[in-house]
């Protein structure tokens, strides 16, 4: 049996999509909560709203994943998640652009 540990961000969006398995979404968040909050609190300075954003990211993000119905818009979908969690797309870290 393949572990989450073993999937690409890619696999594991899908498999949330498909059977709302929660490990797979929380693989997700355990990979990438630290560099979204690192890069809001850099964004901010104000510990506090890094901690709203980066929540409101991975709570958007859980509820719109299964939405997502081409797999390779991915990144984009994460950079407009993250606009709408309180950044501009253009600030987004470098997250989307190299790790999925």
């Amino acid at each position: 049996m393949i572990k989450q540990y073993q999937l690409s961000d890619l696999e594991l969006r899908g498999l949330y999509a498909q059977d709302k398995n929660v490990a797979n979404f929380v693989e997700l968040y355990k990979r990438h909560y630290s560099k979204i909050y690192s890069y809001s609190l850099q964004s901010n300075k104000n510990q506090e709203a890094a901690k709203e954003i980066t929540t409101t990211y991975f709570v958007n993000m859980a509820q719109k994943l299964t939405c997502l119905t081409q797999p390779k818009q991915f990144v984009d979908w994460l950079s407009n998640n993250f606009q709408e969690a309180g950044h501009h797309s253009d600030d987004a870290p470098e997250v989307f652009t190299t790790t999925f």
